[in-house]
């Protein structure tokens, strides 16, 4: 008897929020050389028009395109999968009839996640530097 894991829950500790995806997303075309975004768009790789890479290069997209940043994400080389979770409103909202919906990317393992997070940290975040380790006192 094979041991299946359900695909819904996947382990939490390998997600990132929809957020931090679309910055790092953001930041990558934001990145390309004058002409470069309408090259990557013609290209083909990503499957998205050129108009909805600027949407998201300019972070004005009117709703979460969860499809779109995991399709980027893979040609950055990072297997996601989209994970929709529906939360319940909190606070002044709280009288709301419907949850709110959020979007995560989970990876595959946490080799993926680390690379995510060492890409985000240098191309969103330069500036701040991970806290550097404690000295040993040798």
């Amino acid at each position: 008897m094979s041991k299946l894991k359900p695909r819904a829950f996947k382990d939490p500790k390998l997600a990132v929020p929809y957020s931090e995806a679309e910055e790092l997303i953001s930041a990558y075309l934001n990145s390309l050389p004058h002409g470069g975004l309408k090259e990557y768009a013609e290209t083909g790789e990503p499957g998205l028009s050129y108009t909805a890479l600027v949407t998201l290069k300019n972070g004005k997209s009117q709703r979460p395109s969860p499809l779109a940043v995991q399709r980027i994400l893979r040609t950055l080389g990072f297997e996601t999968e989209v994970v929709k979770k529906k939360e319940p409103v909190k606070g002044a909202e709280a009288g709301a009839t419907k949850p709110v919906t959020t979007h995560q990317f989970t990876f595959t393992d946490a080799k993926g996640l680390a690379a995510f997070k060492e890409a985000y940290q240098s191309h969103v975040h330069p500036d701040d530097e991970p806290a550097s380790p404690a000295p040993t006192g040798k």
